[in-house]
Protein backbone atom coordinates (compact mmCIF):
# COMPACT_ATOMS: atom_id res chain seq x y z
CA UNK A 1 0.00 0.00 0.00
CA UNK A 2 1.28 3.43 -0.86
CA UNK A 3 1.62 6.03 1.83
CA UNK A 4 -0.43 9.23 1.86
CA UNK A 5 2.38 11.37 0.43
CA UNK A 6 2.19 9.19 -2.68
CA UNK A 7 -1.59 9.37 -2.89
CA UNK A 8 -2.45 6.14 -1.08
CA UNK A 9 -5.89 4.77 -0.43
CA UNK A 10 -6.49 6.88 2.68
CA UNK A 11 -4.68 10.02 1.50
CA UNK A 12 -7.83 12.16 1.35
CA UNK A 13 -8.70 11.28 4.93
CA UNK A 14 -5.53 12.99 6.15
CA UNK A 15 -5.72 16.01 3.84
CA UNK A 16 -5.61 18.99 6.20
CA UNK A 17 -7.43 21.10 3.61
CA UNK A 18 -10.61 19.06 4.08
CA UNK A 19 -13.26 21.15 5.86
CA UNK A 20 -13.79 18.43 8.47
CA UNK A 21 -10.07 18.32 9.27
CA UNK A 22 -10.03 22.12 9.47
CA UNK A 23 -12.86 21.95 12.03
CA UNK A 24 -10.74 19.56 14.10
CA UNK A 25 -7.71 21.83 13.85
CA UNK A 26 -9.85 24.82 14.86
CA UNK A 27 -10.59 23.03 18.15
CA UNK A 28 -6.94 22.45 19.05
CA UNK A 29 -6.17 26.02 20.15
CA UNK A 30 -9.14 26.46 22.51
CA UNK A 31 -8.56 23.00 23.97
CA UNK A 32 -4.84 23.74 24.44
CA UNK A 33 -5.74 27.05 26.10
CA UNK A 34 -8.12 25.23 28.45
CA UNK A 35 -5.45 22.65 29.28
CA UNK A 36 -2.92 25.39 30.02
CA UNK A 37 -5.44 27.22 32.23
CA UNK A 38 -6.00 23.95 34.09
CA UNK A 39 -2.24 23.52 34.51
CA UNK A 40 -1.89 20.33 32.45
CA UNK A 41 -0.69 19.42 28.98
CA UNK A 42 -3.18 18.87 26.17
CA UNK A 43 -2.29 15.15 25.84
CA UNK A 44 -2.78 14.65 29.60
CA UNK A 45 -6.13 16.44 29.47
CA UNK A 46 -7.19 14.32 26.48
CA UNK A 47 -6.37 11.04 28.22
CA UNK A 48 -8.01 12.16 31.47
CA UNK A 49 -11.11 13.24 29.53
CA UNK A 50 -11.44 9.89 27.79
CA UNK A 51 -10.94 7.95 31.02
CA UNK A 52 -13.48 10.12 32.87
CA UNK A 53 -16.33 8.64 30.82
CA UNK A 54 -18.03 5.87 32.81
CA UNK A 55 -18.32 3.59 29.79
CA UNK A 56 -14.62 3.78 28.88
CA UNK A 57 -12.32 1.20 30.41
CA UNK A 58 -9.08 2.13 28.67
CA UNK A 59 -7.49 4.71 26.41
CA UNK A 60 -5.47 3.63 23.40
CA UNK A 61 -2.28 5.65 23.06
CA UNK A 62 0.42 5.57 20.42
CA UNK A 63 3.80 6.61 21.80
CA UNK A 64 6.90 6.08 19.68
CA UNK A 65 9.43 6.32 22.47
CA UNK A 66 9.70 5.22 26.09
CA UNK A 67 9.77 8.89 27.15
CA UNK A 68 6.48 9.52 25.33
CA UNK A 69 4.96 6.44 26.97
CA UNK A 70 6.00 7.56 30.46
CA UNK A 71 4.64 11.05 29.81
CA UNK A 72 1.32 9.82 28.45
CA UNK A 73 0.81 7.36 31.30
CA UNK A 74 0.98 10.29 33.72
CA UNK A 75 -2.21 11.59 32.10
CA UNK A 76 -4.05 8.47 33.21
CA UNK A 77 -3.57 9.52 36.84
CA UNK A 78 -5.14 12.95 36.24
CA UNK A 79 -8.74 13.60 37.31
CA UNK A 80 -10.49 16.54 35.69
CA UNK A 81 -12.87 18.62 37.79
CA UNK A 82 -16.46 19.31 36.76
CA UNK A 83 -15.70 22.82 35.51
CA UNK A 84 -13.02 21.53 33.13
CA UNK A 85 -15.28 18.75 31.86
CA UNK A 86 -18.07 21.31 31.32
CA UNK A 87 -15.66 23.58 29.43
CA UNK A 88 -14.66 20.70 27.14
CA UNK A 89 -18.35 19.90 26.59
CA UNK A 90 -18.95 23.55 25.67
CA UNK A 91 -16.28 23.32 22.95
CA UNK A 92 -17.38 19.90 21.67
CA UNK A 93 -20.88 19.09 22.93
CA UNK A 94 -21.49 15.48 24.00
CA UNK A 95 -22.55 13.32 21.10
CA UNK A 96 -20.87 15.58 18.54
CA UNK A 97 -18.94 14.06 15.66
CA UNK A 98 -16.69 16.77 14.20
CA UNK A 99 -16.08 14.70 11.06
CA UNK A 100 -18.82 12.34 9.90
CA UNK A 101 -16.11 10.13 8.39
CA UNK A 102 -14.99 9.39 11.95
CA UNK A 103 -18.39 8.06 12.89
CA UNK A 104 -18.26 4.37 13.49
CA UNK A 105 -20.42 2.08 15.51
CA UNK A 106 -22.44 4.08 18.01
CA UNK A 107 -23.40 2.03 21.05
CA UNK A 108 -26.90 2.49 22.46
CA UNK A 109 -25.56 4.64 25.31
CA UNK A 110 -23.46 6.84 23.01
CA UNK A 111 -26.42 8.35 21.20
CA UNK A 112 -27.89 9.91 24.34
CA UNK A 113 -26.21 13.28 25.06
CA UNK A 114 -26.94 12.94 28.80
CA UNK A 115 -25.12 9.62 28.91
CA UNK A 116 -22.34 10.89 26.63
CA UNK A 117 -21.69 13.75 29.05
CA UNK A 118 -20.85 11.36 31.86
CA UNK A 119 -24.05 10.07 33.39
CA UNK A 120 -23.90 6.36 34.08
CA UNK A 121 -25.39 4.36 31.23
CA UNK A 122 -28.63 2.54 31.90
CA UNK A 123 -29.66 -0.08 29.38
CA UNK A 124 -33.15 0.62 28.04
CA UNK A 125 -35.73 -1.97 29.04
CA UNK A 126 -36.60 -4.79 26.66
CA UNK A 127 -39.52 -3.88 24.42
CA UNK A 128 -42.71 -5.84 25.18
CA UNK A 129 -42.57 -7.45 21.74
CA UNK A 130 -39.62 -9.65 22.79
CA UNK A 131 -40.81 -10.62 26.27
CA UNK A 132 -42.27 -13.96 25.15
CA UNK A 133 -38.92 -14.87 23.56
CA UNK A 134 -37.09 -14.53 26.86
CA UNK A 135 -37.39 -18.08 28.13
CA UNK A 136 -41.11 -18.22 27.42
CA UNK A 137 -41.88 -15.62 30.08
CA UNK A 138 -45.28 -14.03 29.61
CA UNK A 139 -44.40 -11.11 31.84
CA UNK A 140 -41.73 -8.50 31.73
CA UNK A 141 -38.37 -9.95 32.77
CA UNK A 142 -36.59 -8.58 35.80
CA UNK A 143 -33.66 -6.41 34.72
Amino acid sequence: MRNRECGGVFAAQFDMERPANQRKLDLVEPLATLAAATGVSLPHMAIAFVLSHPAVTSAIIGPRTMAQLEDLLAGAELRLDGATLDAIDALVPPGTTVDENDRGWVPWWGSDPHVASGYAPVRPPCPPSIWPTLGGAATRPKL
